[in-house]
């Protein structure tokens, strides 16, 4: 039905490795700017993620990712009230391997990231999408610009 309201979104899923957790096998994000790829600086779960349970296991902050996924589950999750909320995460403690250049990147969880979206899982570019420049300036995420206009100085998320 969304598909059908919005349209169909051209763009590429992508697969990205779990690196410490055996057995975990990897998660799969869909973008519509895979050019963007390599400024990457997190891999964000919606908060009810069918793999949270595996990748929690053992982890070194599960109690206290667990906490706040708590709160996080509590809050709103419509579209309108998601566009205007302060963006809340936890690290999950894990990391996934950037296909494209074999960088370690974070695991979080967003209240942000639905899963009834796309895969539930989206790869967070802040140098290219606000929601993303938010999530990462807030959590101290790194911001890499790769895709830039010629003589561009400025600051914040650079869409098209």
């Amino acid at each position: 039905m969304q598909r059908n309201w919005i349209g169909k979104s051209e763009g590429a899923r992508v697969k990205f490795s779990v690196s410490d957790v055996p057995g975990a096998g990897s998660i799969e994000v869909f973008t519509t700017r895979i050019d963007t790829i390599y400024g990457a600086s997190a891999l964000v779960l919606a908060p009810n993620h069918p793999l949270l349970a595996k990748l929690l296991e053992g982890s070194p902050v599960r109690a206290l990712a667990e906490g706040k996924l708590a709160q996080i589950r509590q809050m709103s999750v419509k579209t309108e009230d998601l566009a205007t909320a302060e963006k809340e995460g936890v690290f999950t403690g894990r990391h996934v391997v950037n296909p494209f250049n074999g960088e370690q990147l974070p695991i979080w969880v967003g209240n942000f990231v639905l899963l009834e979206y796309g895969t539930g899982a989206i790869m967070a570019v802040p140098a290219h999408d606000e929601r993303d420049f938010e999530f990462c300036t807030k959590y101290h995420l790194p911001i890499r610009a790769v895709v830039a206009a010629k003589n561009s100085s400025a600051v914040g998320a650079q869409t098209p």
